[in-house]
């Protein structure tokens, strides 16, 4: 973080200081976790659904915090005392708004800094690991780990920059009309980028309409001289970019854009090789990135760099060596007897649920094919509908053994059992050790084996037992 002083800070989110100096320069780090607290750091107490921060001040105190953002006053203790948030404001909890007070400052100090953001129902995270990844071509890189995108996460990211950071890449994340525009405000976008709008979050939304409402928050805080990368082979992107008075930079495969992929074809292992094409330029690109989707995402982080000054070569030779940055992401997990197992279990959506049991078919193709999928969570009324479309997919696909996890998606499996053409064999089981048990004893030497669900379902705790399974099998 850039160096500040405590009168600066408490200046920043409306607080009140005590037991501090007002002209002590804090130049440590901001933290919300306790437990990630080291000596010289600030601590955030934040009250979530089954904590309280401001429980654990004693707690960062001992390891070394020289202070406590607080909304409650702690006895004893250095702290920044901010007031109850005001109901004209996003968020209700203060310490919430009070670090994203003070993220918004802090961007806005930094004049030599560009800002990339991302949204979008899919790919957002994939995205922004690969912006990230490219990130020593423009300089010293600061980016959102893993998808912490949201209202906390977001300022904690901004909070990590400095004066020497150039480059700061943001993933920003909604779970209802207003998230995103209150993120972007913290810290303004010279480049919006939305890679994709499907129907993840409909319950929440409750309308397409308002889902493409709130991922166009990105880019309708963009000015004139700054750029939306919008999919042109995303109809719903497209509407969406009409929010914006910045200047429109378009990819996509199958409609004419500004940025384009061609010649695609997938390697043994479902990595997607093309030609990616600017004006009258195309470079070879073979990603170590599993999927058609993510062509997509690759197309949406090179157009990014094409509009910082990168030429295209360049780019193209680091995409190739771009690698899966986040867990539990079409991750790769080798297992004994030359067992593959895809977790892919971070969340599900129904556009990400196809493009992952695409990208099974697509690896290693002589092998046999498992999916093992739960649930895809806040569909609301079309959640029936979505699922037996997933299940009509597995079928279509061919995929040799369907196991579905849990009642929510039970659909999925009558579906695709439904489908006479398939010759393939489906199980339902009511919960994941049953899954888990039966899979144990399917699974064979050399077969591949996806398992995806929407994050809530907990699948990575099944990935874990087929290990453990297979190695003692």
């Amino acid at each position: 973080m850039i160096q500040l002083t405590f009168a600066q800070i408490a200046q920043a989110v409306n607080g009140q200081l005590i037991a501090l100096n007002p002209e002590t320069v804090f130049s440590g780090e901001i933290k919300s976790n306790s437990k990630q607290i080291k000596p010289g750091d600030l601590f955030v107490a934040i009250e979530g659904e089954k904590f309280d921060g401001h429980d654990y001040v004693q707690q960062a105190i001992e390891a070394g915090a020289c202070a406590a953002v607080v909304s409650k006053k702690i006895a004893n203790h250095p702290q920044v005392l901010v007031s109850d948030a005001s109901s004209a404001e996003f968020f209700e909890q203060a310490t919430i708004l009070a670090l994203g007070r003070l993220a918004r400052q802090v961007h806005r100090s930094l004049t030599d800094l560009t800002t990339i953001a991302i949204t979008g129902s899919s790919g957002k995270t994939s995205t922004k690991d690969i912006i990230a990844q490219l990130g020593s071509l423009i300089g010293e890189t600061i980016y959102t780990q893993g998808s912490e995108n949201n209202e906390i996460g977001l300022p904690l990211t901004v909070l990590n920059c400095t004066t020497s950071t150039k480059l700061l890449v943001l993933e920003m994340g909604a779970r209802r009309i207003g998230n995103i525009a209150y993120l972007a405000d913290i810290a303004k976008p010279n480049l919006g980028i939305i890679t994709h709008i499907g129907s993840a979050h409909l319950e929440i939304f409750g309308s397409e309409e308002n889902l493409i409402k709130g991922k166009s928050e990105i880019i309708s805080k963009l000015n004139v001289n700054d750029y939306a990368i919008i999919n042109f082979d995303d109809k719903k992107s497209i509407k969406a970019s009409a929010s914006t008075k910045a200047k429109i930079f378009s990819f996509a495969i199958d409609q004419a854009a500004d940025l384009t992929a061609s010649n695609i074809n997938f390697d043994n292992l479902g990595f997607a090789h093309f030609s990616m094409n600017y004006k009258n330029e195309a470079e070879p690109v073979q990603l170590k990135l599993v999927g058609k989707h993510n062509i997509y995402n690759a197309l949406a982080a090179a157009a990014a760099y094409l509009l910082l000054g990168v030429n295209l070569k360049k780019i193209a030779e680091l995409i190739n060596q771009v690698e899966p940055l986040s867990k539990w992401r079409m991750q790769f997990v080798n297992a004994p007897n030359e067992v593959l197992i895809v977790n892919d279990a971070y969340n599900a959506n129904p556009e990400s649920m196809q493009a992952a049991l695409l990208g099974l078919k697509q690896i290693l193709p002589t092998s046999r094919k498992i999916a093992i999928l739960g649930e895809m969570k806040e569909l609301g009324e079309h959640s029936s509908r979505a699922h037996r479309t997933i299940g009509s997919y597995v079928a279509q696909l061919g995929i040799d053994h369907l196991l579905v996890v849990g009642k929510g998606a039970r659909d999925i499996f009558e579906e695709a059992v439904a489908t006479k053409s398939w010759i393939g064999s489906a199980t339902f089981h009511e919960n994941i050790e049953l899954a888990g048990r039966y899979a144990k004893e399917l699974i064979a030497s050399k077969d591949v084996v996806l398992v995806k669900a929407s994050r809530s379902v907990g699948l990575e705790v099944l990935v874990d037992q087929l290990l453990t399974d297979l190695r003692q099998k």
